[in-house]
């Protein structure tokens, strides 16, 4: 029997993986009154599925489901993983997992991320 690593299995949950993505994504849709997340839009929409309180991503996993390479600054910035957007509309990472209810806590040494959910 295969056994699927994490990063096939989520090229397969998302469709295609990065190779297949085109180089240049169209801008994001947006409606009057809507926050997208810009490029980590793929993020938002996995975070958002997941029933599970917690879920850990490394930062392969993350960078699978979007189809690009994170940032510098987000391997060594703690401050990358911030939880606050309202004071800077750049942070599309942070608005990433801020819609899907989520906060973010990385462990760079571990190249992880626990996202938890926000309780209602």
């Amino acid at each position: 029997m295969r056994r699927l690593t994490i990063g096939t299995w989520l090229r397969r949950w998302l469709g295609k993986g990065p190779a297949e993505r085109p180089a240049r994504a169209l801008p994001p849709i947006q409606s009057a009154g809507t926050v997208t997340a810009g490029k980590y839009e793929g993020l938002y929409h996995y975070l958002e599925k997941r029933y599970a309180n917690s879920v850990v991503l490394t930062f392969a996993q993350i960078e699978d489901l979007l189809g690009f390479r994170l940032a510098d600054s987000a391997r060594v910035d703690p401050g990358w993983w911030s939880n606050d957007d309202r004071h800077d509309p750049r942070l599309d990472q942070s608005r990433a997992w801020r819609r899907a209810s989520r906060t973010a806590k990385v462990n760079l040494g571990a190249q992880t991320v626990l996202f938890e959910r926000i309780p209602e």
